[in-house]
Order: C-alpha cells, then structure tokens, then sequence
C-alpha cells in the first residue's frame, strides 16, 4: 500500500516539476505559460489526487494515448505525429532543464525524458488495478 502511494506521490512531483519547466520555457520565449501541456499535467495531477472514476478514466485514457502515440507513424502522418507528441509527451522541458542546469547524468536525464512511456506504463499495471481493488472491483479479491 505503502509503495503505491509513494509512487504516485513522486509522479506527483515529476508532474509539478514539469509544469513548472514548461511555464518556465512558456515564459522565456513570451508565450503565455498555460497551453495544452500544462493543462494535461494539471489534469493528471488533480487525476492522481483524487480517486474517483471519471479520474480513472482520464487517466486510462492518456495511457492509451501515450500507447498509441508509440506507434503513430503507422496510423498519422510525419507533421501531425510530432505536434501531439511535443504537445502531449511530458518531461521533454524538465529532462532539458536538468540536463543543462544540475546534472548531465544518463541515468537520470533518460527516464525523466521518457516520463510519459513510465507514466503510461504505471497507470495500466499499477494505479488502474490498485484503484479497482480499493473499490473491491478487481476481480481477485472477489470471494467465491
């Protein structure tokens, strides 16, 4: 239970963390920092704060997304697949910022980068399941 929350507390803070690079870059080049990014790590925040289905959902639903973004050059074209996947990817601004500003470690800067593919991983196998055996809807913990 213990682990549970405390990954979901760090993607928590992954997720403020990008936010705040992203207004960040917003900012510096005069663009007003909210846009679509940030509203999805808003979404996301306010999705993993609160348990109730419909937060479920959307959170299903932006892993199936980062899923099929995986494979979008089969499905879109080359123009279109890349401006959902700056507009939608999290963590490209906090894996910059990192790296050129605290530390230009691999190890470090590489997950941070690939944030959405580890989001989307932990939301199917970890936070989706967890949630449906809180609420006694997973099928396991059914008795017979």
């Amino acid at each position: 239970m213990k682990i549970f929350k405390f990954i979901r507390y760090l993607f928590i803070i992954l997720l403020f963390l990008q936010f705040i690079a992203h207004s960040y870059v917003n900012i510096s080049i005069d663009k007003f920092f909210i846009d679509i990014t940030n509203i999805i790590a808003i979404i996301l925040i306010i999705s993993l704060l609160i348990e109730k289905s419909i937060f479920s959902v959307i959170l299903l639903l932006y892993a199936v997304a980062i899923c099929i973004l995986n494979f979008s050059p089969m499905f879109m074209s080359e123009k279109m697949a890349e401006k959902i996947y700056y507009d939608i990817f999290l963590g490209l601004e906090l894996s910059s910022y990192i790296r050129n500003n605290i530390v230009n470690k691999y190890w470090i800067v590489n997950p941070i980068m690939n944030l959405s593919f580890y989001f989307a991983g932990y939301i199917i196998f970890l936070e989706i399941p967890f949630r449906l055996y809180k609420r006694k809807l997973f099928p396991f913990n059914k008795k017979s």
